[in-house]
């Protein structure tokens, strides 16, 4: 090395540590490939995101719309008046989980495993319904530490409508447009609540539009969000967000429709499907009589028009594997 690298890497190294990172142990950290809570790790727009739902989620136009949109204004903000709430509402196997997952892998670089992505199942975590003021201690404290560490944490909370009624009430100080609290801002994080709550009304108004002749990519997110806000409210079952302060005080940024899929639709999924568990190279190289097949073997509502997949894409995987013997023949 010539004499005077080493002064020149180091003048290099204190302009960076002083203009890019306030945190010396963070700016050491990164260095050595740990992850830490700033913009080398974690993404400040939804550029991926859009692009990697545009390719790989099908038939949900509206959640597409909204999530990209209100995750890229919230990223943009560098001063946010609050944390971002989505609650996604549909039936099972539209897409839900699948969405929360592709937020995750595309704001995070660590994806999935990063440190700052949280995934909590209420079954696994709040199972009887009388231990609540325990839950709730359980539940703050788990906030609180997680974004202590990071303060642009991701919260996926799934099965929200088995969840013991008033627990997320919790959350209502770490929502709301509060400055700080304990001295920590919580506006920059986004929190995910996932349920099956409103599947049926949206399966309902979709299925209306249907018979009306009117195109799905006509239906808007405001012709689903007041009746998922007043159902996930009023529905009596002491559960989810029934009697929640999370809808009374209007801390919930948007309530997400994902509508059932309809057979083009769960055809784009064996297809993905089909490709991912490498019995194809690529998309164009999927036969239809493939998918023909695969699709027999799934079951579509109603009766007698099988217009919509009865468990969205849940089961296609199941489906191919049932026929891989066939598929590995035609190889």
């Amino acid at each position: 090395m010539e004499p005077g690298a080493y002064i020149n890497r180091s003048i290099f190294l204190v302009l960076y540590f002083r203009t890019a990172h306030l945190d010396g142990t963070s700016f050491i950290k990164s260095m050595f490939g740990y992850e830490v809570c700033n913009d080398d790790w974690i993404a400040t727009n939804a550029t991926d995101l859009k692009l990697n739902l545009k390719i790989k989620l099908h038939g949900q136009h509206i959640a597409q719309e909204t999530v990209v949109n209100l995750i890229q204004g919230h990223l943009k903000d560098t001063d946010p008046t609050k944390a971002l709430v989505l609650s996604f509402h549909g039936p099972p196997g539209v897409g839900k989980t699948f969405v929360s997952r592709q937020i995750a892998k595309s704001l995070y670089k660590a994806e999935l495993g990063s440190q700052y992505v949280h995934v909590i199942f209420a079954t696994r975590e709040f199972p009887h319904k009388g231990l609540v003021e325990t839950y709730k201690n359980q539940l703050r404290s788990w906030i609180e530490g997680n974004v202590t560490a990071c303060e642009r944490s991701l919260f996926i909370i799934d099965e929200v409508d088995k969840m013991p009624a008033t627990l997320l009430d919790v959350l209502t100080p770490y929502l709301d447009a509060n400055e700080r609290v304990n001295d920590i801002s919580y506006r920059q994080c986004i929190y995910i609540l996932i349920s099956n709550t409103g599947g049926m009304d949206i399966t309902t108004l979709v299925t209306r539009h249907w018979e009306s002749g009117q195109r799905r990519e006509t239906l808007k997110l405001s012709d689903f969000e007041n009746q998922l806000m007043k159902g996930a409210l009023n529905i009596d079952n002491s559960r989810g967000l029934w009697h929640s302060e999370l809808i009374i005080n209007h801390l919930i940024s948007a309530f997400v429709p994902f509508l059932p899929l309809a057979k083009e639709h769960v055809r784009s999924c064996i297809r993905d499907g089909l490709v991912s568990k490498q019995y194809y190279r690529n998309l164009r190289s999927v036969p239809e009589s493939v998918v023909d097949r695969i699709i027999k073997e799934l079951t579509f509502i109603p009766e007698e028009e099988q217009i919509f997949s009865s468990n969205g894409c849940k089961r296609v995987v199941d489906k191919i594997f049932l026929v891989g013997e066939f598929l590995r023949e035609e190889l």
